[in-house]
């Protein structure tokens, strides 16, 4: 307390306040800064790597999603390739009665 009695006193009022300022205040300021930088790194880092495991994620999910497709559509094709088989043996039936009824002699 007698450093801040003699400070105050060689340098008057306004120089005391300064001299507390720069020897209290900012360095509990630099501290409060570095404090907040450290967070803001450590926050930015934790965004930075969740981003990255939502892209490979979403990444992922698209293969996927394309794969059922091609399975849909695989499906899809060979449902069609049935039909077409049923209803080329039902033309053919139907050629073959109405051969039939015409001429009376079944192929």
């Amino acid at each position: 307390m007698e450093e801040w009695g003699e400070t105050i006193t060689k340098l008057g009022a306004v120089g005391g306040s300064v001299w507390v300022f720069g020897k209290f205040v900012w360095p509990f300021l630099i501290q409060q800064v570095a404090k907040a930088e450290a967070r803001h790194d450590a926050v930015f880092a934790l965004l930075k790597e969740q981003r990255i495991q939502f892209a490979e994620e979403l990444r992922e999910q698209s293969k996927m999603y394309a794969e059922s497709l091609r399975a849909r559509d695989t499906l899809a094709v060979e449902a069609h390739r049935d039909q077409m088989k049923a209803l080329n043996q039902i033309t053919t039936e139907l050629k073959s009665l109405t051969a039939y009824v015409r001429n009376g002699v079944r192929k």
